[in-house]
Parts: C-alpha cells; structure tokens; sequence
C-alpha cells in the first residue's frame, strides 16, 4: 500500500536517492552529458539542496512500507518535482503524488499549477492527469543551455 505524506526533514537523503536514481535512468537516454548529469545528480537531486529548499517549498513523499519510492515538491502553484523510482513507474505511485500536489497548491489558496517539463517523455503522464501545455521556454544558461522546457498548467 502507497501511502503520501509530507516529507520530514530527515528523510531529504532518501528522497535525494529517488531522485537521483531517476535522473542516472533518464539521462542517458537524452543523450546527456558529464555535465548536466552532474547538476542533475550532485547539485538538483542533493539532500542539502533538498533540506535548504524545505524552508520554501512542500515536499511530499509516496512511502512503501519504510521505504520512499516517490518524491514530489511543490512552490506557491508550481509542482516543481515529481518523481517515482526506477522499476516501480506504472503503478499509481506518481498519480498520488501529482493529486496530493494537486491538494497542497489549492490548499494554498491558487486555482491553477503548473510544471516545468524538462523530460518530454513526461509530458504525456501530466495530459492524462489534465494539465496541458502552454508554453515553450528554451533555456539560456548553464548546462541546458538550448534545452527546450515545456510548461504545463491545470486549473484546479
């Protein structure tokens, strides 16, 4: 049973594992280079980042047992995380993130949230969960520089 809740400060190493597992998974397949996995991973995906970005942003986890197989994270009406580790994608895990994320941005008083989509094999996941997009920003600096990020938005 997958059981959401919100993420304590001492679990930012295990969220960090998820995330960075995520990203050693998608990152070759993009073609990725030693520098960009190395933001992803060692400064995106770190468990300090994660712990100094608790002050700002609400993290959730989705647990398993004792274990965290999900991470999602949200900023006033941005989901700006999600993600469910490699081998368990499929199983409703990251639906139940994105619905409590859904459920943390109306909570806080905004009728619409949006996510920033860097993996384009993501963005059939957040359609089927009716967000669409919006826009088409292309990064300007550092390692994604050229990079195309979809924005994504639903109302809520």
């Amino acid at each position: 049973m997958i059981l959401v809740r919100q993420m304590k400060a001492d679990e930012a190493g295990a969220a960090s594992e998820v995330m960075c597992a995520c990203y050693r998974e998608v990152g070759p397949r993009y073609g990725y280079n030693d520098e960009q996995l190395q933001h992803l991973v060692g400064m995106r995906a770190a468990a300090a980042t994660i712990a100094n970005e608790l002050s700002s942003r609400t993290y959730l986890v989705a647990c398993e047992g004792d274990g965290i197989v999900g991470v999602a994270a949200v900023h006033g009406n941005e989901l700006t995380r999600l993600f469910v580790k490699p081998g368990l994608q499929g199983r409703g895990i990251g639906s139940k993130l994105l619905l409590a994320a859904e459920d943390t941005v109306r909570a806080s008083g905004y009728g619409e949230m949006t996510v920033r989509v860097l993996f384009s094999d993501a963005i059939g996941f957040y359609e089927k969960h009716g967000m669409r997009e919006f826009k088409t920003e292309i990064k300007d600096q550092g390692p994604f520089k050229g990079h195309e990020v979809k924005l994504l938005r639903k109302e809520l």
